[in-house]
Formats: C-alpha cells, sequence, structure tokens
C-alpha cells in the first residue's frame, strides 16, 4: 500500500470521545499548515499558539499572507452568524484550511447547515479551501462532512448509534470497541477496509513526524506555500 497523503485543500472528519486523541492528531497534522483559521467552538484550544479573530488578521487573511488564526465562541445571541462569516471569509479568501473542533457546536443538531458551510465543503476544495472537522458525537453532524470526506478517522465512541453511523461509510470494522485507549481506524475515500493504528506518538526528535505503533505519519512541504501535504506512510506487517 502506498503512502497515504493527506492535502490541505482536503476534507477530514476525525471523530471520538473526548481524551480519545483525536484533538491531540488534529494540532499535529495541522501544523505546518502555513494558512490555518481553527473554529474553536468549545474555547478549549488556547495552547495551540495561534493569533486571535482580529480584523487585522482578517486583512492577512483576504490578502493571501500566512496566517494561523483561532477564532472563540463570541457572547451574544447571534453564534451562528459569526461563525458563518468566518467560513465564508475563508471561503472568498481561498488556499486556506479550516479546521472545525467541534462540528456540531457550528452545525448545531436539527438545524440547517448554513450555506457558508456547505460550499466549504462542496466547492471549496477547487479554491484550495479544505475543512477538517473533528467531532464526538457523529449522529449529530450533516452528512455531507462524512460523505464528502476523503480521510476519516475513528477514535473510542462510546455509543453504538455513533459507530454504526461512521460504518456506513467505512465498513462494519468500525463497529468493534477499540481497546487501545488512544487507539483510531484510518480509511480513505477509495479503501474497502479501514487500517488500524494502536497509538500515535510525537517524536520530539524530529518533529516534522509522528510516530505511531509499526507506522509512521510524516509531514512534508510541498512545492505550494499554501498547500502542504501530510504524508502517512502505511502500517508494516
Amino acid at each position: 500500500m502506498p503512502p497515504i497523503t493527506v492535502k490541505s485543500n482536503e476534507r477530514i472528519l476525525l471523530t471520538g470521545k473526548t481524551g480519545s486523541g483525536k484533538t491531540y492528531l488534529a494540532r499535529y497534522i495541522t501544523r505546518p499548515l502555513k494558512r490555518l483559521v481553527v473554529l474553536d467552538g468549545k474555547g478549549t484550544l488556547g495552547n495551540w499558539g495561534l493569533e486571535p479573530w482580529t480584523s487585522s488578521s482578517l486583512r492577512s487573511l483576504l490578502h493571501g499572507e500566512p496566517v494561523r488564526i483561532r477564532a472563540l465562541p463570541p457572547i451574544g445571541d447571534n453564534i451562528l452568524d459569526y461563525w458563518n462569516e468566518i467560513i465564508l471569509a475563508c471561503y472568498r479568501a481561498g488556499n486556506v484550511t479550516i479546521y472545525i473542533d467541534e462540528l456540531y457546536a457550528i452545525c448545531p443538531p436539527n438545524k440547517a447547515p448554513s450555506d457558508a458551510l456547505w460550499s466549504a465543503y462542496t466547492r471549496g476544495r477547487e479554491l484550495g479551501v479544505g475543512v477538517w472537522s473533528s467531532t464526538q458525537r457523529p449522529v449529530w453532524i450533516p452528512l455531507f462532512a462524512m460523505s464528502e470526506a476523503e480521510h476519516l478517522f475513528v477514535f473510542r465512541l462510546q455509543l453504538m448509534d455513533d459507530r454504526q453511523r461512521m460504518a456506513a461509510f467505512m465498513s462494519s470494522r468500525v463497529l468493534q470497541t477499540i481497546r487501545d485507549i488512544h487507539g483510531f481506524y484510518y480509511a480513505r475515500a477509495d479503501m474497502e477496509e479501514p487500517i488500524y493504528i494502536s497509538q500515535l506518538e510525537v517524536n520530539q526528535e524530529n518533529k516534522g513526524k509522528l510516530i505511531t505503533k509499526n507506522s509512521t505519519v510524516e509531514m512534508k512541504k510541498s512545492p505550494s506555500a499554501h498547500r502542504r501535504p501530510v504524508h502517512i506512510l502505511p502500517l508494516r506487517s
């Protein structure tokens, strides 16, 4: 199996309960990105070293400059409008990766997704706009977050209905309980069966790589300053 390449303009979904490791993985696969906007729906990513979403950082984003921005939930009643404005700004700017930490905070259950979110997911790829999302509850998020995703990561999910939702896109293998505390399944859209990785660890000697048991997740530069792929080398038997 050739190395798996995750590109900045693709769609990625990470799912798993709190403490399962999905945010740990998200933080490190976003590290090579020079243009990143994080929608911190829970307000818990203060240690990511990102600049705040301000009028100044917005101007830099729209001008095509390197930016790594974190947007926090606003105080008030127009929270969803606020998120939608940020997604729309990213869509218009192009060549940027949006990471949504807890998708159902941006698109609540039983509410129709905004036009901005729909456009970013379905038409943003050609503009260089990637959408990488995470969630604890796959059954609470729009189906297009899974159907449009080129890459799916499933960490430990407690509820069977959440595992069943992911199994519909990844095969029945993900219905099995994950015994390793930070283990996860990975599937690409064209794979018949997911692969299993028991643990992800940071290699402090080479900060361009993440080490899994019997495998390596390597982050390499690409020719484009704004589209840096993450190469995931497959498990070795």
